[in-house]
């Protein structure tokens, strides 16, 4: 190992002795993670992957980050963050308009090329090639500055996390052509769409619909931040309104003391549960600082933060999993374009 990374190393042990002696852990946990001088003692280990990882903005806005997996300028980044007109911008200043190739809900990831870099070769992340980091190992998450994001510790091992159904805000009685919408909740996924009272659900994704039973049952699937179609009757006119499906915070336990704790510190990512396989870390993250790379105390990749969860929990996808499906795309042919050759020079 690097004679600099055990120095650093050994002035982050000294720091976490000295603040967990000194104060009381539990009240203080936030304010050891966070503060600059332990930050300080992490700016070695993202050097290298802080020049691999983008700052994705949506209308100027920053939405989300994302990592350079191909020297070809290929990200991979959450994909229910990522609407409007992209940009990416990378550690050098330098910004690069990016066109979305495919969207994965499963795992809410999508990839992205970078467009007019004049066939530019970019630093892509170097994955850790083993198990996922175990329990109580340190984690970092870079940003394209040289200071890290944020800090934490890996809380809970790899697991399915369950599936949470999405919430369109609509109540609904029975009509002959299929369910009516009787109240459209203010600040819903159905306001925001332009859903109004009266109108008749005929259709959802293409699939008919003519009970509300049948409407219910297909909205159950679904998640928060998925896009649907609505095929409606308006005044006995048929109309197509898209709507991207909320969260029912008021059944989010928002009431409780756990609740309004989790609900502290933040906005919670939209999308945050349904995930086939993640790990928790209790690193604190903003949503928009999802979407990029989480390393491990060597630099190397160990996971893609892919949502905040909770006051003090962020959900990361494996390193593992995420290659399997990055190696899934590569094999589709309409993609294959995309990707470095290996005759391509190394960056």
């Amino acid at each position: 190992m690097h004679s600099s990374k055990i120095i650093h190393r050994l002035t982050l042990i000294g720091l976490v002795f000295f603040f967990c002696y000194s104060q009381t852990v539990d009240a203080q946990w936030e304010h050891i993670k966070n503060h600059p001088d332990v930050h300080q003692a992490f700016i070695p280990i993202i050097a290298d992957v802080r020049n691999s990882t983008v700052q994705i903005e949506a209308d100027k806005e920053h939405i989300a980050l994302g990592a350079i997996i191909d020297s070809a300028g290929l990200i991979i980044s959450k994909s229910s963050e990522l609407e409007g007109q992209i940009r990416c911008r990378l550690s050098d200043g330098t910004i690069y308009p990016a066109k979305v190739l495919v969207r994965d809900a499963k795992h809410d990831l999508a990839l992205l090329h970078l467009e007019n870099t004049e066939k530019r070769r970019f630093v892509s992340i170097r994955w850790r090639n083993n198990k996922d980091p175990q329990v109580g190992s340190w984690l970092v998450t870079p940003g394209i500055g040289s200071n890290p994001l944020s800090i934490g510790i890996v809380s809970i091992n790899s697991r399915s996390i369950p599936h949470e159904r999405g919430f369109l805000g609509v109540q609904l009685t029975q009509a002959e052509q299929g369910p009516r919408i009787e109240v459209v909740f203010p600040d819903s996924a159905a306001h925001a769409a332009g859903l109004k009272r009266g109108d008749i659900v005929i259709g959802l994704n293409g699939d008919a619909i003519s009970n509300r039973r049948k409407f219910m049952g297909l909205l159950a699937r679904m998640m928060p931040a998925q896009e649907i179609k609505l095929k409606i009757l308006r005044e006995q006119r048929e109309q197509e309104i898209q709507a991207r499906l909320g969260r029912m915070e008021g059944v989010d336990a928002l009431e409780t003391r756990f609740g309004i704790m989790n609900s502290m510190g933040g906005e919670l990512s939209l999308r945050r549960a349904d995930f086939p396989l993640a790990f928790a870390h209790d690193t604190v993250l903003q949503p928009e600082q999802c979407g990029g790379p989480v390393v491990d105390m060597n630099g190397y990749v160990a996971g893609i933060n892919i949502a905040r969860a909770g006051r003090t929990c962020s959900y990361a996808l494996p390193a593992e999993v995420v290659i399997q499906l990055v190696d899934k795309w590569k094999g589709k042919p309409e993609h294959q374009v995309f990707f470095q050759t290996p005759t391509d020079p190394q960056p």
